[in-house]
């Protein structure tokens, strides 16, 4: 148990440290015309499809239904740790937004920390306790083009995406190391249900 939560703590507390070190200094206009370009422009608008909480909850909850009917438990394992590790993170994430209320570049709402990059990298090492580094490692690089996706749109300052990128690796940590449900509690997605279900 100690090691299922000491390693997501110190995700939690570099990925701290990394952002109050970025508050002081960012600057959202100069970041995102470091970004901006065409490679830029491209490398964000994948960042910012593939963070996105309908495709990342969507696609895990659609594994999570396909590996139950189709009665694969490998599937079915990874599709339950996926949509845990979405459904904690997003959890976690809007509690802090409504806590922090930070004006985003654009003058937007909610910014800190970057929902989007939580979504993106909360998958990494759910994809790797499953699949291993070979699907890991293309799932960060997606990770860390959403967190430059943000940047680049002035959707986010950099300390969002630092913690935003903290938070998403430890809750994917926890969930595929332990899992944050207590006993056999699993998550359950199916028509018109989203929720919880555990065994008494």
């Amino acid at each position: 148990m100690h090691n299922v939560v000491a390693r997501p703590a110190l995700v939690l507390a570099a990925g701290g440290a990394l952002a109050a070190w970025a508050y002081g200094q960012e600057n959202p206009d100069v970041a995102a015309a470091r970004l901006d370009g065409p490679v830029g422009s491209r490398i964000a608008d994948v960042g910012n499809f593939y963070g996105n909480g309908l495709v990342v909850g969507g696609a895990s909850a659609t594994l999570l239904a396909v590996g139950h009917l189709g009665r694969d438990r490998k599937v079915a394992a990874l599709g339950n740790d996926l949509t845990e590790a979405f459904l904690s993170s997003t959890a976690v994430n809007w509690s802090l937004k409504a806590a922090f209320h930070r004006t985003r570049p654009n003058g937007g709402t909610h910014s800190f920390p970057s929902g989007h990059t939580t979504s993106a990298f909360c998958v990494v090492p759910v994809l790797g306790h499953h699949l291993g580094w070979k699907a890991s490692v293309p799932a960060a690089v997606l990770a860390t083009a959403t967190g430059m996706g943000r940047i680049e749109d002035h959707k986010h300052f950099l300390s969002d995406v630092l913690a935003g990128a903290a938070l998403g690796l430890a809750c994917g940590d926890l969930v595929s190391g332990k899992g944050l449900l207590p006993g056999d509690a699993r998550a359950v997605v199916s028509p018109g249900i989203v929720g919880v279900s555990i065994a008494f």
